[in-house]
């Protein structure tokens, strides 16, 4: 769960798996979303092909944008229990704070292409699944 600001409620994220068991070698395939209140359907986040949400594979990170209920733009991130940090870049802007929630909420005028990044507690870096 993720606390929304300005009280909004909040953001409940999951990662989805999908594996085939018939030999043929396939990773599968993941995907992870996040449902906002008020919007009745998730909203896909990231996947792909790959190991990720597998027990092989179960660090995570996500993120989202979100039109908060007064009209504020903010982009919504977050990681799986091992993150401490995450950091999120933008054209003209950047973020990088200590997340001891895994969440991470930057209010920005507008939304555009960034970049977001996880460090888990062993140092690891990690990036969403596209």
């Amino acid at each position: 769960m993720q606390p929304l600001p300005q009280d909004a409620g909040s953001a409940s994220r999951v990662c989805l798996r999908a594996d085939r068991w018939d030999g043929a070698g396939s990773a599968g395939s993941a995907a992870t979303a996040v449902l906002l209140p008020g919007s009745g359907r998730p909203q896909r986040t990231g996947g792909g092909s790959g190991r990720t949400c597998s027990r092989f594979e179960r660090d995570t990170v996500s993120w989202a944008w979100w039109r908060s209920p007064r009209g504020s733009e903010f982009l919504l991130a977050a990681g799986s229990r091992w993150v401490t940090r995450l950091a999120v870049k933008g054209t003209d802007w950047s973020a990088d704070r200590s997340t001891p929630d895994r969440t991470l909420a930057v209010e920005r005028p507008a939304r555009a292409a960034v970049q977001v990044e996880a460090l888990l507690d062993n140092g690891t870096r990690i990036s969403p699944a596209h």
